[in-house]
């Protein structure tokens, strides 16, 4: 089991029977992502200063991954008998946005109360921060575990002759 997650995953987990370890966990990455979601997202700022308003309006095309940091414990206990099989895992984070394409739907300053290139800079950092907000306000992090969860199931009903019941081991 150890084998194959790591060929497919490319981690090994702690692997445990009956309580004694039988394989430590190694890791040559800190992260691993099990879902990648491309979305836009769009983004308006205005500021108003005795009746003059400046406004900014973005569009954008973001590259979303979700997955585990693997610097928590992450581990695999298969039960004495062999049949039953309990993952312990971190919970699944937004791993990182990035931002793909932007396009400035409105730059406008007021009459008097111009738009600075403070203000634009200022505005696509909020615009990057409200769609981190977004996607992780999805159900991307329920795919993340999902996608883990199937993955580790095929790798080990694959190599199990005997029915195994996998579960995950509650949060604390």
């Amino acid at each position: 089991v150890a084998r194959d997650v790591n060929k497919v995953l490319h981690f090994t987990p702690r692997i445990t029977q009956g309580g004694t370890i039988l394989i430590h966990e190694t890791a040559s990455i800190t992260e691993l992502a099990t879902v990648q979601r491309n979305f836009s997202d769009e983004y308006a700022w205005e500021e108003e200063w005795l009746g003059s308003t400046k406004r900014i309006k973005l569009s954008g095309d973001f590259v979303a991954k979700a997955g585990y940091d693997l610097a928590q414990p992450f581990a695999i206990d298969v039960s004495q008998d062999g049949k039953t099989i309990q993952t312990t895992m971190p919970p699944a984070k937004v791993l990182s946005v990035e931002q793909k394409h932007e396009r400035v739907l409105q730059d406008e300053s007021g009459i008097w109360n111009k738009l600075t290139p403070a203000d634009r800079e200022h505005v696509k950092n909020e615009f990057l921060k409200h769609a981190r907000e977004r996607i992780g306000q999805s159900n991307i992090l329920l795919e993340a575990d999902k996608k883990l969860m199937d993955e580790l199931g095929t790798i080990i009903r694959k190599e199990s002759p005997q029915p195994v019941t996998i579960s995950r081991a509650p949060s604390n």
